[in-house]
């Protein structure tokens, strides 16, 4: 017994020195077994394991993706929290002619492109922009939208000589093509400008 649940489980004792009853009770667990079986294939009771890679790489897939659309549900509920006083840092800044967030977009090439004009004036005190010593996708109203694109380089490993690892051209490629991007169009004193930082 265990909290509200009981589980009885029925033991067969054999008597002893009767081989018969034995053999009896294998046969009637052999049949039990394939009748379970049986039923299962025609019901499909039990999921039947899968050794096809496909389906492990779309299940991966499926909970990147899961993960991605969390972590961006995650800055958008930020990004609301952040909006008023965004808006009146925003405000006091246009006033005194400082640093003024036109637009920021934070992306990555062949990935999610992610507005943080909000979460960038948020962080903007007298006419500086002051960003916690963190990774960008750690910030407040951020994610990380390199976890949007899928990552294939399993599939083609790298070349080792001695004690260091080179990376061929394409895969040097896809690793700078990985980087986000943050691009910021600001006024500042009355001038605008804009700045690309990896």
């Amino acid at each position: 017994v265990r909290g509200n649940m009981k589980i009885k489980v029925p033991v067969f004792i054999l008597k002893s020195g009767d081989p018969s009853q034995f053999v009896c009770s294998l046969y009637l667990a052999f049949v039990s077994f394939l009748v379970q079986e049986a039923i299962d294939d025609v019901w499909e009771l039990t999921p039947r394991p899968t050794d096809n890679k496909d389906v492990q790489e779309s299940s991966t897939h499926l909970y990147l993706e899961y993960s991605v659309t969390k972590a961006k549900l995650n800055a958008e509920k930020q990004v609301m929290l952040m909006k008023k006083q965004a808006a009146l840092r925003r405000k006091i800044e246009i006033e005194k002619k400082g640093l003024v967030i036109n637009r920021a977009i934070y992306y990555i090439v062949g990935g999610d492109t992610w507005d943080v004009t909000i979460q960038l004036q948020f962080w903007t005190i007298k006419s500086s922009l002051d960003l916690p010593a963190l990774p960008k996708q750690n910030l407040l109203g951020f994610y990380d939208v390199a976890a949007s694109i899928s990552d294939n380089s399993d599939k083609e490993p790298t070349k080792r000589w001695r004690l260091f690892n080179f990376l061929s051209p394409e895969q040097e490629s896809q690793t700078k093509d990985r980087t986000p991007i943050l691009t910021v169009q600001y006024d500042y004193a009355g001038i605008s400008y804009e700045i690309r930082i990896l």
